[in-house]
């Protein structure tokens, strides 16, 4: 985790941009959406995988972990540089740059991998 941090400060540094080192996103998985993934936790890292490969191809570093509790359930957290590596553009925290650049594309990526697994599930099938 420190050398994840040293990463994301070392981009701030090279833009020289103020302000929060990272953003933290969490996205709430219901207990309908992980049975379509079977409940399996190794579908939902690799789509967590997916997630973070579309951050990064933004150009925002970032990582993830998947936690359980008894409150919030399922879900998993990014952590985002706010610095585009890139560009040094400046990730804003507001509701509508997060819903515009991170949730209706992941939710969009969901429905698309999702579409994709029930397609390998149908092909194990009929093996």
């Amino acid at each position: 985790m420190e050398e994840i941090i040293a990463e994301f400060e070392y981009i701030q540094k090279q833009y020289r941009t103020p302000g929060s080192l990272m953003c933290h996103y969490v996205m709430h998985i219901s207990a309908e959406l992980y049975s379509k993934m079977n409940n399996d936790l190794d579908i939902l890292n690799a789509y967590a995988s997916e997630c973070c490969k579309y951050i990064f191809n933004l150009g925002y570093q970032n990582c993830f972990a998947i936690h359980y509790s008894a409150e919030d359930k399922l879900h998993i957290h990014f952590a985002i540089n706010t610095t585009n590596y890139r560009t040094g553009y400046k990730l804003r925290q507001y509701p509508p740059e997060i819903k515009k650049n991170l949730e209706y594309p992941l939710s969009n990526l969901l429905t698309d991998y999702l579409k994709q697994f029930q397609i390998a599930m149908r092909i194990d099938d009929l093996s």
